[in-house]
């Protein structure tokens, strides 16, 4: 999952209300995209050091884990390898979501930035769920993942697509 693809589950620009309260995600900043690098990396050696309490490794593992992080600084930039796969885990996207949220709403903690984090994805289950009993919901879906702002240029672009014979008589798209 990319940080764009991440953006548009989240709504970002747009509002959404939770527990009776509006809140909007802005586009994530330099400082917020940078805590979730930092929280990504610790999490990464707490990880390590879990596996060393637990006896899966031995110091010489342990030690050489930790040195493979050490090196590989670049994976932990926000848009790196380890970050993108942190994104497109529910603890790292509701992670994610407090970074971008906490200042703008300091009531936000991590717990409730989970919450809203599935509270999302369960309206996107269910908007799928209803568009397979009536295809027709899929405007909702779309409504919903990019933040109501769909037009019926999208309707209208799928019928302007349909196939159509050419003069030679084979198929062509429009």
């Amino acid at each position: 999952m990319n940080p764009t693809s991440l953006a548009n589950i989240l709504n970002v620009g747009t509002t959404f209300s939770f527990e009776g309260k509006t809140y909007t995600i802005k586009e994530a900043n330099f400082v917020q995209r940078a805590e979730f690098s930092e929280w990504v990396q610790e999490q990464s050696i707490l990880f390590i050091k879990r596996k060393k309490e637990k006896g899966i490794i031995d110091d010489i593992e342990y030690q050489a884990s930790l040195a493979n992080l050490a090196k590989d600084q670049l994976a932990f930039e926000f848009e790196g390898e380890i970050c993108l796969r942190a994104l497109g885990q529910p603890a790292g996207a509701s992670m994610f979501l407090y970074f971008m949220l906490r200042h703008e709403y300091p009531e936000i903690d991590e717990e409730m930035a989970s919450r809203i984090y599935k509270a999302k994805i369960k309206e996107v289950h269910e908007a799928v769920e209803r568009i397979k009993n009536d295809p027709k919901a899929l405007k909702e879906l779309v409504d919903l993942i990019v933040g109501g702002k769909s037009s019926d240029s999208f309707t209208t672009n799928r019928k302007t697509r349909r196939a159509s014979k050419s003069p030679n008589g084979k198929r062509q798209r429009k």
